[in-house]
C-alpha cells in the first residue's frame, strides 16, 4: 500500500548479549512443610538471606535423626519475558557444630510444572559456614526455562533434608536460587547454535543442523510477504512454493544464498522477487553507469594497472521503453570529477 510505512528485513551483524549473563537471585517466600525439630525457627525471611538467621536445630539423641522442611517461592519477578534461560543455581549456606563427615543432607528442587531435582550436598569438612552450588537448571527446554522465556513462571518448590548421625547444632542460613539469563534483544546472524554456525556452515536445503534467517516448507499454505528489502548478507534465504502459495519478497533481496523451491502443482505466476517501478532499469529510471577514464603518460604501452585514473564520469542511460532501442537512447552526464 502507498500510504503505509515500508517493513525491511535487516541482518544485524554482531550480537548484543553480555559476555557474563545478569544473574537474578530468587528466594524463598513461604514455607509449606517443616519437621518439629526446628521449634519455630524454618521462615521464609530467616532462609532469604545470608546474615546467621537461619533454620536451626540440635541432634542430642544417641539415634540418627532426621530434620526436614519445604519452602516455596523462588518467583523471578525481575526477568523480563522473552529472555533466555542459561542457568539455574541453588545455593544452600549451611553449618554443623560437629563438622563430622558422615551426616546426610539432601536437596530437591521441583520447578512449577517441571521435573523435580534432586541432589546431595557435600560434607561438612569443619565446623565452618559451607556453600553448596546444586545445578538445577535441567535443560534449555525445561519447564522452568520455558516459563522464564514466556513471562509465566511462578516459581518453584525447595525441600531439604539433614539426617544426622553426629550430635551437633545444624544451621541452614540460607537457601537462594540464582538464575542467569540473556535479556530479550536482536542478537546477530553469527550467534552459535547447537551442532554449528548458521553463517559458516554449508546450506544443503535444511538438513539437520542448518538454518535460514527466512524459510517455508511445502506444507506452508499461507501467503508469505515482505514490504521492504531483505539485506541479510551473511545469511541463507530458503522459501518453499507448493499448491497456491506465494512467497513474495519486494524491494529486493541480498543474501549469502538464496533457496527458491517449486514442486509441480504450484499455480503462483507473479515474481517471486519483485522490484519497485522507481529503481533503475532500462525502463522510466534508466541505468546508472560509471565511465573511468585512465592515462598513459610517455609509455610505449597501457593497461590499467599501469596507467592512472584520472577522470571519472556518472552517466545515466535512459530508454523510453523497457527494452533497449537504440537511437532513442538519451545519455546524461550526472556528474564528473578529476582524480589526481
Amino acid at each position: 500500500h502507498a500510504h503505509e510505512k515500508m517493513i525491511a528485513v535487516y541482518g544485524v551483524r554482531s550480537g548484543d548479549d553480555p559476555a557474563t549473563p545478569p544473574t537474578a537471585t530468587t528466594k524463598p517466600a513461604s514455607v509449606t512443610s517443616a519437621d518439629a525439630v526446628y521449634a519455630g525457627t524454618v521462615t521464609a525471611s530467616n532462609l532469604a538471606n545470608v546474615d546467621s538467621a537461619g533454620a536451626s536445630w540440635t541432634k542430642t539423641t544417641p539415634a540418627t535423626q532426621t530434620g526436614a522442611f519445604t519452602l516455596g517461592g523462588y518467583a523471578p519477578a525481575t526477568i523480563p519475558a522473552g529472555s533466555v534461560l542459561k542457568s539455574a543455581t541453588l545455593r544452600v549456606v549451611y553449618r554443623n557444630t560437629a563438622g563430622l563427615v558422615g551426616d546426610v543432607r539432601t536437596v530437591s528442587f521441583t520447578p512449577a510444572g517441571g521435573t523435580t531435582i534432586t541432589a546431595t550436598l557435600p560434607a561438612t569438612s569443619g565446623s565452618g559456614v559451607q556453600t553448596a552450588s546444586v545445578n538445577v537448571f535441567g535443560s534449555s527446554t525445561g519447564a522452568l526455562a520455558a516459563a522464564v522465556h514466556s513471562g509465566t513462571s511462578t516459581g518453584a518448590s525447595v525441600s531439604y533434608s539433614a539426617k544426622l548421625g553426629h550430635a551437633g547444632a545444624e544451621t541452614i542460613d540460607a537457601m537462594q536460587l540464582d538464575l542467569g539469563y540473556l535479556p530479550p534483544t536482536f542478537r546477530g546472524e553469527n550467534t552459535s547454535i547447537p551442532g554449528g554456525n548458521c553463517l559458516t556452515s554449508t546450506y544443503t536445503g535444511g538438513s539437520a543442523g542448518q538454518c535460514a534467517v527466512l524459510s517455508t516448507t511445502t506444507a506452508y499454505a499461507g501467503a508469505f510477504y515482505i514490504q521492504g528489502t531483505t539485506y541479510v548478507t551473511e545469511a541463507v534465504i530458503d522459501l518453499a512454493l507448493n499448491n497456491i502459495t506465494s512467497q513474495v519478497l519486494r524491494f529486493g533481496v541480498v543474501a549469502r544464498a538464496l533457496w527458491v523451491k517449486e514442486t509441480g502443482s504450484i499455480s503462483y505466476s507473479g515474481p517471486v522477487i519483485e522490484i519497485p517501478d522507481n529503481s533503475t532499469g532500462f525502463g522510466p529510471g534508466g541505468t546508472v553507469v560509471y565511465l573511468d577514464v585512465y592515462l598513459c603518460e610517455a609509455a610505449a604501452s597501457c593497461s590499467v594497472d599501469t596507467s592512472k585514473l584520472r577522470l571519472r564520469a556518472k552517466v545515466l542511460i535512459y530508454d523510453p521503453t523497457t527494452v533497449p532501442n537504440p537511437p532513442a537512447r538519451q545519455i546524461t552526464i550526472q556528474s564528473w570529477s578529476v582524480q589526481r
